[in-house]
């Protein structure tokens, strides 16, 4: 009986290594690695400012201008006069944007309040490749009856747009 215990547990040893040679040979182990790079550019960006009317006789002074700001001189001579810009905005990156805040705003403590101001409004979504314009329209009040004591308004305006979110 001892023999016959020996033998069947030999025999069962040796099939499972027979098992783990044999499942070694067919078995592979496979490495897989890889990058992931980001290549996306941001470049929503103010690429020009022109003139669309004006009222003004004199020579105008142009805006200056850069890819995030835009610096108005204006001299405004008598009641009525105006100048209205036209600004575009520049989407020239491989992001596709949106607008997430557009807003235009006055010193009303320190500024004249005689110099007015208004604006249009931009497109809400700016695609890869597409430029959108707004106006600016700045105007000494034509029914203003004297000069007033302070003739200067400093007007703040932040359009900011934002990467799109696709759903």
């Amino acid at each position: 009986m001892r023999g016959l215990k020996f033998i069947i547990i030999s025999a069962f040893l040796i099939a499972i290594f027979i098992m783990s040679v044999g499942y070694s040979l067919l078995s592979t182990e496979l490495d897989i690695t890889g990058t992931a790079k980001i290549v996306g550019k941001w470049d929503v960006k103010i690429s020009n400012v022109e003139v669309k009317n004006s009222s003004i006789k004199k020579e105008l002074i142009m805006p200056n201008f850069t890819n995030n700001s835009i610096t108005f001189d204006v001299e405004l001579n008598e009641p009525g006069d105006f100048i209205t810009y036209l600004v575009t905005i520049t989407n020239s990156g491989t992001i596709d944007a949106v607008l997430n805040n557009f807003i235009f705003f006055a010193d009303e403590v320190n500024g004249s309040s005689e110099i007015l101001f208004k604006t249009t409004e931009v497109d809400k979504n700016l695609d890869v490749g597409q430029s959108t314009s707004f106006e600016i329209t700045i105007t000494y009040n034509k029914n203003s009856e004297e000069i007033p004591q302070v003739n200067t308004k400093t007007i703040t305006g932040i359009i900011e747009y934002v990467q799109k979110q696709e759903i």
